[in-house]
């Protein structure tokens, strides 16, 4: 009797160490199934966050990219500030924590035509001028007209003017220049109204940097004109808002599209264009 008692012992033993296990089994599925459900869902969790297709609706990934892509006033803010040493020697630059102030004689460091000629009485003289330029430009909430005489500067100290004759004409196409693209005014101002051949790299590369702006935005080299705004300038990452010479009107500046100095204007002839006239015109400008 003592006999059979021991082995239904060890059997009861057996069957509840058969159940432990089965239990603990059970136990361990579960935990692996679970983990195996959290990683599923942590993968399905980022391939939507990361995946435009995955979005539950399109404009929601539209919005997000919206968000990402910065607006022309964020892309000013980010643009390289100007440095003096973007100028040539024979122009003085000084700055200071809101502008650069440039002076310069307004004589060209490269060959001129003779001057004057049948063509342009006017003499290249030296001047005395004094810009100053923001450091930091400002898009303005409206464009501003360009005047007359200097709108910009440059790097090699000649000024550029806008696109118009003093008859209101497109100079480019009614004016003779010398082989660099400039020629003198009335008071013997020598300028360009296009880009200038004699400005290195300016026609081989697009982003090679020409001069300054009266509203302190950079000029750069040639490119097409179709992406264009009707400053003759746009806006990217990497150099915030700009103006590009082209080879079609108006060639270097079409208007202002930031806030001009106002102090840079010709006092003398700083006036809008005068609306095209018929019969002779007068000398260049």
């Amino acid at each position: 009797m003592k006999k059979y008692f021991v082995i239904f012992a060890i059997l009861m033993l057996l069957l509840g160490c058969s159940s432990s296990a089965e239990k603990k089994d059970q136990a361990v599925e579960k935990t692996v199934a679970k983990e195996k459900n959290e990683t599923l869902e942590v993968v399905e969790k980022t391939a939507t966050n990361n995946v435009g297709s995955f979005y539950e609706n399109e404009s929601d990934f539209l919005e997000e990219e919206k968000q990402d892509t910065p607006k022309v006033e964020e892309i000013v803010e980010q643009k390289p500030e100007t440095t003096p040493e973007l100028f040539s020697k024979n122009v003085k630059v000084t700055s200071d924590l809101d502008y650069i102030y440039v002076e310069s004689n307004g004589m060209p460091p490269h060959e001129t035509g003779e001057f004057p000629n049948p063509a342009n009485p006017n003499t290249i003289k030296q001047q005395n001028y004094k810009f100053k330029f923001a450091l930091k430009p400002v898009l303005a909430s409206k464009n501003t007209k360009l005047p007359m005489g200097p709108v910009g500067i440059a790097f090699n100290g000649v000024p550029i003017y806008n696109p118009y004759n003093a008859e209101g004409a497109d100079a480019v196409k009614a004016e003779i220049f010398d082989q660099c693209e400039g020629h003198p005014d009335p008071q013997g101002r020598y300028h360009y109204h296009q880009l200038s051949d004699c400005i290195e790299g300016s026609k081989e590369k697009i982003h090679t940097a020409i001069g300054l702006s009266f509203d302190g935005f950079v000029i750069y080299g040639l490119t097409d004109s179709s992406d264009l705004d009707e400053c003759n300038g746009h806006a990217d990452k990497e150099r915030g808002y700009h103006y590009h010479a082209t080879t079609t009107f108006p060639y270097i500046m079409g208007c202002y599209s930031g806030v001009p100095e106002a102090s840079d204007f010709d006092q003398n002839t700083g006036k809008l264009p005068p609306p095209p006239q018929n019969g002779n015109s007068p000398p260049p400008r």
